[in-house]
């Protein structure tokens, strides 16, 4: 076994020997070198760096390059060895070539006079105490975005004061995060381009650094092998055009090669005033970094192709007016970094479909900008209006500053109006507007964020417009708007933080805020200070939606049911916009917004106070609530409101155009206060489901003629208010039942009191009748009314009279169509009976005995059944009194209108005569052998049918009854 490890081993030995050919203290120009040629093409040729040749031992410039040629071998100086420059005092700077990966231990030690080393990109570790006792040492240079490995002693005791520069920001941030190199230096004194400029090689006046190594084996023909390069700077003198080219080849003994050039490296230009233009020559995307090209403020053309341009990368280039970013078949511009051509001068910009990101505000404050536009082919954002969105819409990215839609603004006079956002806008970004030429601000429901600056220094801003679905303002949102004089909040609570900073004197801002949230907003330290709005009809310029010429508020956001569906919520009309003479709109049953559905359930307050057109609304079916003076002064002149449930006071106060019959709101519940006082309406017929009336709400109608109110005393309550009518129509009558006859009369209503008429409602054919007035009902269609006149002791029969006139508080027989509404009028007197007891004051109850029978008329025909339990007439109503001697207890009296279908007593089988067949018969009914007749069967007028019934029949056969 242990001859095979040998024999082995020494194959591998002999395999290595062969790969390299080693030569030793070769001298080449100020260097010594050992090298390692390699013999196979798998194996890079490399050298280590020994120390200084003789020619270069006086030498105190170091440039050490990262490839040397010896004997027409190329050889990459992979390395420094230990101590190689120990001690060498007169040696001031040293620059490293791209190759370098590892300097060893003690290299520069002692070195006293060393200021300044620059390292390449390809630097990956640096030894102990290499830079021990350096004490002059200020600068360290360093190309690459990768931290090099060094040890917690590598710069024990070197200059005190020294920095390290970066040539990238993404080196800086790597060092920052290495916490030797921290020790070593301290964080602020890390940072890109900290006085001295560092790269892995140029080409011309431009500066690279290698991305990813190159190939040792000789430059690849295929551009997609070929390693990478950005630009990190560039040696300028004066104005010139930087072109970026698709390639970079070096030629000299740093990084030879060619590399494909990915870009431009993050502030690579920065501050560089003598760049005018730049362009490229070539089709295949690459990245300008962050702040690529910040502050060159010569710069007026760019005409690349990339796929990113970072953060801050052309910001104030003032005089840029001009930015092709991408072409067709280059893959495409990716990613727009945050203020990324901000204070540019372009007018307008054109996004193309390949733009999948964009950071905040990439167009911060170009005042020159009017218009950006958006390829339709891109799924994230979109353009609307010139201004930048998210696809969807619901994020505002930017708005030119000077954008033509910013001077339309809502002009309190003319209602001049148009929308300008997308209604489905939820967030304002930061930055979003800043420095734009807007005048009026009037954000569309469904945002609810304006993050800080949105808004920032719109100084011609005057007008802001809040609607209620917002929540969430930053408190610099507004920051810099000094010449806000005019805020409407449609938000019923006070914001708890004060939105406008920027006004100095918010006494000379004037505040509008929804209806009845004036004293919330009084009542706030904050908004107190603000001039409020107070009058009636301000809150009309709060609202959430405009359509058509109709403004709305969201009342609700919960899903409601309507006609079947369901909906988002529901909606307040806050404001009619100015009418035209004749005008004719409707209000829709649903109103689609934003891809919701709300139903317009109210009219608010104030809404079309005092519009002096003459104008017509032609259906309004989902309104259920109308508000105080909603139409106050109005000249609407019909009224489509069918499904109304509330109206509330002042509604139509002096609408003197409403020229309408109101008679058939189903669903009317409440009238409020003065709400039709002195309007033109000429009829009303209140639903039973009104259930009060406010004072005057009817007064000074003067083309108002009648107003029925159909509650039935004791079924529907309805309380009116004090005169809730007077001075109206010469021939207004007011009809109520006639068993409230006397309440309303005892109202205090005036003049008005004698305009108060009866109505009657027939719950059955027949029905008793009572009231306090004499009454006419002569002329009244369809129904009669009788006295009862006569009674005969003999026959046991009553005679109903027909009368024209029945005297007040007297009873009769009124005979109708049952659940008609027949108005009734006053007579100058009337006929009077002896027999009917009329209740028109309280209740009376009666129960027959021994002297005395009372009877109640039966509802379906013309008779009387006795009353043999206690019962309480209303008022209203009337009974048959007769004395009990007179009627023999008799269980019905029969009256001269039923002859011909007239009962017989004891004829069950009605054939006129009463003997045992009849017995027969009753015993079949009750047994379910014939069919009941319970009015014939019913003998002893107990309501029942049953045995005592065949007794009470035997007896009337005997003669014992």
């Amino acid at each position: 076994m242990k001859k095979f490890t040998l024999i082995m081993l020494m194959a591998i030995a002999t395999m290595t020997a062969k790969a390299y050919t080693y030569y030793e203290g070769i001298e080449i120009g100020n260097f010594r070198y050992n090298l390692a040629l390699a013999t196979t093409s798998s194996e890079e040729s490399k050298a280590t760096l020994q120390g200084l040749s003789s020619a270069g031992a006086s030498a105190t410039s170091l440039k050490i390059a990262g490839y040397v040629t010896y004997d027409g071998n190329r050889y990459r100086v992979a390395s420094i060895a230990t101590n190689a420059f120990q001690y060498k005092t007169n040696v001031t700077s040293v620059e490293l070539g791209y190759g370098v990966q590892k300097i060893g231990n003690n290299v520069f030690k002692g070195c006293e006079s060393l200021t300044s080393i620059l390292l390449p990109s390809s630097i990956t570790e640096i030894g102990t105490y290499v830079f021990q006792n350096c004490t002059a040492l200020a600068y360290v240079a360093f190309a690459g975005d990768v931290a090099p490995a060094i040890q917690d002693n590598t710069f024990d005791n070197s200059g005190t004061t020294k920095r390290v520069s970066t040539a990238t920001y993404r080196g800086m941030n790597a060092l920052k995060a290495d916490a030797k190199w921290v020790a070593a230096f301290g964080a602020s004194n890390i940072k890109r381009y900290n006085g001295i400029a560092t790269y892995d090689f140029a080409v011309g006046n431009l500066h690279y650094v290698i991305k990813n190594g190159i190939p040792y084996n000789g430059t690849s023909s295929d551009p997609s092998k070929r390693s990478t390069c950005v630009i990190v700077g560039a040696n300028l003198s004066s104005t010139t055009t930087v072109t970026i080219n698709n390639q970079a080849s070096n030629t000299d003994n740093n990084a030879p090669g060619s590399y494909r050039v990915y870009g431009v490296a993050d502030s690579a230009f920065m501050d560089n005033t003598a760049v005018t233009e730049v362009k490229c020559n070539y089709n295949q995307a690459s990245r300008i970094g962050a702040s690529a090209f910040r502050n060159c403020t010569g710069l007026t053309s760019v005409e690349v192709t990339a796929d990113t341009v970072g953060n801050y990368a052309f910001y104030s280039c003032y005089n840029l007016t001009s930015a092709t970013l991408y072409k067709e078949g280059t893959g495409g511009l990716e990613y727009i970094g945050t203020f990324a051509f901000g204070y540019c001068d372009m007018t307008t910009v054109n996004i193309p479909a390949t733009t999948k990101y964009i950071g905040m505000a990439p167009f911060y404050r170009c005042s020159s900008l009017t218009s950006i536009n958006v390829d339709e082919n891109n799924t994230n954002f979109c353009s609307y209006k010139d201004a930048l969105y998210n696809k969807a819409q619901t994020m505002l990215y930017q708005i030119p500053c000077k954008w033509r839609y910013g001077d339309v603004y809502e002009d309190e006079y003319d209602d001049i109006f148009i929308a300008v956002y997308p209604e489905t806008l939820q967030r304002v970004l930061q930055y979003a507007a800043i420095g734009s030429s807007i005048k009026g601000l009037y954000l569309p429901y469904n945002v609810n964020t304006i993050d800080a600056y949105a808004f920032g220094s719109c100084k011609g801003l005057k007008t802001v417009h809040l609607p209620s679905s917002v929540k969430t303002v930053h408190a610099y949102a507004f920051a810099d708007c000094d010449a806000i004089n005019r805020v409407e909040l449609n938000l019923e609570t006070p914001p708890a933080i004060d939105y406008f900073p920027a006004v100095t004197d918010k006494s000379n801002v004037d505040l509008y805020m929804p209806y009845g949230s004036y004293d919330a907003y009084a009542n706030s330290s904050i908004w107190s200070q603000y001039n409020q709005k107070t009058e009636n009809y301000d809150h009309i310029y709060c609202w959430d939606i405009v359509s058509g010429r109709l403004r709305y508020s969201v009342i609700s956001t919960s899903p409601y049911g309507y006609d079947g569906v369901f909906v988002d919520g529901t909606l307040r009309v806050v404001k009619f916009s100015r009418i035209s003479y004749y005008s004719s709109l409707s209000i829709p049953s649903i109103l689609s917004y934003a891809g919701k559905s709300y139903v317009p359930d109210e009219i608010g307050a104030y809404a079309a106070f005092d519009q002096s057109n003459n104008f017509v609304i032609t259906l309004a079916p989902s309104i259920r609530l109308i508000r105080e003076h909603a139409f106050e002064h109005s000249k609407l002149t019909t009224f489509p409101f069918t499904n109304v449930v509330s109206i509330r006071s002042y509604a139509f106060y002096f609408a003197d155009n409403l020229n309408a019959q109101l008679t058939d709101l189903q669903a009317l519940q409440t009238i409020g206060d003065y709400a039709f006082y002195g309007s033109g309406i000429t009829k009303f017929v209140a639903p039973t489901t009104l259930t009060s009336i406010g004072v005057k709400a009817f007064f000074y109608c003067p083309m108002l003629h009648e107003i029925f109110l159909p509650h039935i005393d004791g079924k529907q309550s309805l309380s009116c208010g004090t005169l809730f009518i007077g001075e109206n129509a010469n021939d207004f009558k007011c009809w109520v039942d006639y068993r409230r006859l006397a309440d309303f009369k005892n109202m205090p209503l005036g003049n008005a009191s004698s305009t108060i008429y009866p109505h009657l409602f027939l719950d059955s054919e027949w029905q008793s009748f009572a009231c306090v007035k004499d009454i006419n009902f002569q002329g009244v269609s369809d129904l009669d009314a009788y006295t009862v006149s006569d009674y005969n002791q003999s026959t046991k029969k009553a005679t109903l009279s027909e009368v024209a006139n029945l005297a007040a508080n007297n009873g009769a027989v009124v005979h109708g169509n049952v659940g008609t509404y027949y108005r009734l009028d006053y007579a100058t007197s009337g006929s009077t009976s002896s027999w009917m007891e009329g209740v028109t004051g309280s209740s009376q109850t009666v129960n027959s005995n021994s002297t005395t029978s009372y009877y109640k008329l039966n509802a379906t025909k013309p008779q009387f059944d006795k009353i043999t339990n206690n019962t309480t007439f209303n008022r209203g109503y009337a009974y048959l009194k007769v004395p009990t001697s007179q009627t023999g207890g008799v269980s019905t009296i029969y009256t001269n209108l039923s002859e011909g279908s007239e009962t017989i007593l004891g004829d069950v089988n009605g054939d006129g005569k009463v003997n045992v067949s009849d017995v027969s018969t009753l015993i079949n009914m009750i047994l379910g052998l014939s069919p009941m007749d319970e009015a014939r069967a019913d003998v002893n007028g107990d309501n029942r049918v049953n045995v005592s019934d065949v007794t009470a029949l035997i007896n009337i056969i005997l003669g014992i009854q």
